[in-house]
């Protein structure tokens, strides 16, 4: 699809907003964003200023965790704090944006239905008649990677970060190789469809159905979800205190992966650099890997929550969002540049190593799965969700 140029026409604009969840999807908002831009001629903007990762809330941050730049791959980018005073032309796509949520630095809630119509747009270039397209939800319908190539050249973390993670490498990985692993766990939150990774097929059916009964989307709209964690609308199942079958497994075939790779001459002295959201995960790969390396970082005890959407302090903010405090984030930025660093990635698959997944070819990718029964328990559970409300 060839890419539409600038003209003297009126100035429109794709505007990616802060999302409600992990940094991860923060990035697949940008990079859906950029996508749809770039395919339409529009100029990005990046409005990040009601983040929880903000360490400034009213300045927009985006600059304080990525190195300035004003165009990537081609496409205008506006993403300091001129995003605050810019009259950005109306009407708006989707609808439920106005004049004032514009300049705003609240979220705005979105449905699952939106979700899907924001995904559509992004995978199928529409064009909107609309000056002002904005999307505030995790994108996962990314273009293939060679699509992101430009944006990716240009994206670069801040030299604090990069500095950061050159010492470290230095220190601990002397010039090796290294295997990326990332493991979801959530240390208490519920974690939603990924609970299939670490529960027995028993306690997974108790959680599919709990999921079902706390209609995240519906209760965000409605103002109502407030859990242990804003993104918890359901209790969680997995922060039990003993290993089930279905989490040693999990551990096992992460070990299983990384004994293939090292068998290979590319990664024969390879070190495994790990990064997950839960001390459990660490101590049970550490069984049956050996020589795993992980950033030095705040953790916080077991089932108290996942440590990058939730604050080591006890204030939040009035709409609901913790925010998580600077040195967290700092520690995140850093792992992400270490885990783009990698040269293979073993993972569950999630937002938090979208920049790695699209850098690497895909034969140095591997995503773990459930175990067959887990899988079939989540789809007939959601086929028996899908037929009763219809």
């Amino acid at each position: 699809m060839p890419i539409l140029q600038m003209t003297d026409a009126p100035q429109t604009y794709a505007v990616s907003k802060f999302t409600n969840s992990g940094f991860g999807d923060h990035l697949s908002c940008v990079f859906g964003t950029w996508w749809y831009a770039r395919q339409t001629g529009r100029t990005l903007v990046i409005d990040w200023r009601g983040s929880r990762f903000n360490p400034t809330p009213g300045q927009n941050c985006f600059f304080a965790f990525f190195k300035e730049i004003t165009s990537l791959g081609g496409v205008p980018v506006i993403a300091d704090d001129r995003v605050a005073q810019m009259d950005l032309p109306l009407p708006v796509y989707p609808d439920k944006w106005t004049a004032q949520t514009l300049k705003g630095a609240t979220h705005v809630p979105h449905t699952a239905d939106e979700i899907r119509a924001m995904n559509a747009l992004v995978a199928q270039t529409t064009p909107r008649p609309e000056p002002t397209v904005v999307i505030n939800q995790h994108i996962h319908t990314i273009p293939a990677a060679a699509h992101m190539r430009p944006l990716l050249a240009e994206l670069q973390f801040a030299d604090k970060v990069s500095a950061a993670a050159d010492a470290f490498c230095a220190q601990h990985w002397k010039g090796r190789t290294a295997i990326g692993v990332h493991i979801r766990h959530g240390n208490g939150e519920n974690i939603g469809g990924r609970a299939s990774y670490w529960l027995d097929p028993i306690p997974l059916l108790r959680q599919l159905r709990l999921n079902q009964q706390f209609d995240l989307h519906q209760r965000s709209a409605a103002g109502t979800a407030r859990g242990k964690y804003h993104d918890n609308a359901a209790p969680s199942l997995t922060d039990t205190p003993h290993t089930s079958r279905t989490e040693s497994r999990l551990y096992r075939d992460v070990a299983a992966r990384i004994t293939d790779l090292r068998g290979t001459p590319d990664f024969q002295d390879a070190v495994v650099f790990l990064c997950t959201d839960a001390k459990r995960v660490e101590e049970g790969l550490a069984r049956h890997i050996d020589g795993i390396c992980t950033y030095p970082k705040h953790m916080l005890q077991e089932g108290g929550g996942p440590l990058h959407q939730v604050s080591l302090a006890a204030e939040s903010r009035t709409d609901g969002f913790a925010p998580v405090e600077s040195d967290i984030v700092t520690e995140m930025l850093i792992e992400l540049e270490l885990l783009r660093r990698t040269r293979a990635l073993v993972c569950i698959p999630s937002q938090f190593s979208v920049i790695s997944r699209l850098e690497l070819p895909a034969e140095r990718q591997f995503f773990l799965t459930p175990s067959v029964r887990n899988r079939l328990i989540s789809r007939m559970f959601d086929r028996f969700s899908r037929r009763r409300s219809a």
